[in-house]
């Protein structure tokens, strides 16, 4: 999403872009993703906010729980209390519904922008131009390369080395359930996260709530496998929370049985640095964010903004970059570090109102409160 947010903004400046990706339908995976009101800023920048707006869910409340008595452990005002206090709505949004705007925006202009199936093998840095290097096809130059490619990037292991990424412990499971299926109540515009020991159970409405997006987290794992088409058994997931609510195992009752997912969730410590004179990263290639925050998408928009003005405002690539840089860092290097944090909180054996004390505030304040700076127009 934040390589595409790049795009989409760096066309509208006039810019020549290409965008390589390696899956060949990389808008086909079926799940949710929160646009908190510092990333909505960015779309709306980008002129594409009414847009986003016909294609969310707007939670007016977010509900932790404690995920086995069922009790109500914090609450997280959004609606319009997030908007009257920072000029727009929390979202709550189909993945493919964001990438499809993104994609659509760009090829309206330029058709030849977006390139699928090709998988990035490395790049090699000139003084005046990089060379980005693919596993089976053709070699690609560029004057400036930002590498967008996610947590096992390869242009991030290009430019510090490959070190390994880091297990976490946990297995992740995804599905989208109609919301036909379920009874009354699970359309409530709520975000939902019921916790206990080395688990939690985020669910939330979609798509005008015809959908309910869940996802679900348990620690103690030792399976290791990565991406979004690893299928899952739904017993494997009623197992995990065997013991948690009735509201749970309603929503667990419903998953279907062909459209459970599952992947590891893999982490990395911050870096220090993100770029060189031609090269930068961007999005969870630069600071791979834990899920508990859900402020993954939202930090590579406010990555893509910053990028994007930079380019604008430096006619050298290396001042641009280092400038990027600059007004990046030091804010997602700290987000990566809360969402581990709260990855922490949502795994507490013995959950409890005061560990959530300080999240209210944090959100409204320092997380939501960013601002992109004035992106340019051609």
């Amino acid at each position: 999403m934040g390589g595409l947010t790049a795009a989409c903004g760096l066309l509208r400046a006039g810019h020549r872009v290409r965008v390589f990706e390696q899956s060949p339908d990389p808008g086909e995976f079926g799940a949710g993703l929160s646009i908190a009101p510092n990333a909505a800023a960015v779309l709306e920048q980008l002129g594409l906010r009414d847009r986003i707006l016909g294609l969310s869910n707007l939670p007016q409340e977010g509900r932790v729980h404690d995920g086995r008595s069922g009790e109500l452990l914090s609450t997280t005002p959004y609606g319009e209390a997030v908007r009257e206090h920072f000029g727009d709505y929390y979202y709550q949004t189909p993945r493919s519904a964001l990438y499809d705007l993104l994609a659509e925006t760009i090829r309206a202009m330029d058709p030849d922008c977006i390139h699928t199936g090709h998988r990035v093998a490395g790049y090699t840095e000139h003084r005046d131009y990089v060379t980005l290097h693919f596993d089976e096809q053709p070699d690609q130059q560029a004057e400036v390369l930002i590498g967008a490619d996610g947590l096992r990037s390869a242009i991030r292991g290009s430019m510090v080395g490959e070190v390994p990424a880091r297990f976490t412990r946990y297995i992740a499971w995804r599905a989208l359930i109609p919301m036909a299926d379920l009874p009354e109540g699970y359309q409530a515009p709520c975000s939902n996260v019921w916790i206990g020991p080395q688990r939690n159970f985020v669910f939330y409405p979609l798509a005008d709530n015809t959908l309910l997006n869940c996802a679900m987290f348990a620690g103690d794992s030792d399976w290791t496998e990565e991406g979004w088409r690893q299928r899952a058994e739904v017993a494997e997931i009623r197992e995990a929370y065997r013991d948690f609510h009735p509201t749970v195992q309603t929503v667990i009752d419903a998953l279907p049985a062909d459209g459970c997912y599952k992947w590891a969730l893999f982490d990395r410590d911050p870096l220090s640095r993100w770029h060189t004179p031609r090269v930068a990263l961007l999005g969870d290639a630069a600071h791979p964010m834990l899920p508990f925050l859900g402020q993954g998408a939202s930090m590579a928009l406010e990555d893509a903004a910053e990028l994007i003005y930079a380019l604008d405002q430096h006619a050298d690539p290396g001042e641009a970059l280092s400038a990027y840089q600059a007004a990046r860092l030091e804010r997602a290097n700290w987000v990566l570090m809360e969402s581990r944090a709260a990855g922490e909180r949502f795994a507490s054996p013995n959950p409890s109102a005061s560990l959530f004390s300080n999240d209210q505030a944090m959100q409204t304040g320092k997380l939501f409160g960013w601002r992109p700076p004035t992106l340019a127009k051609a």
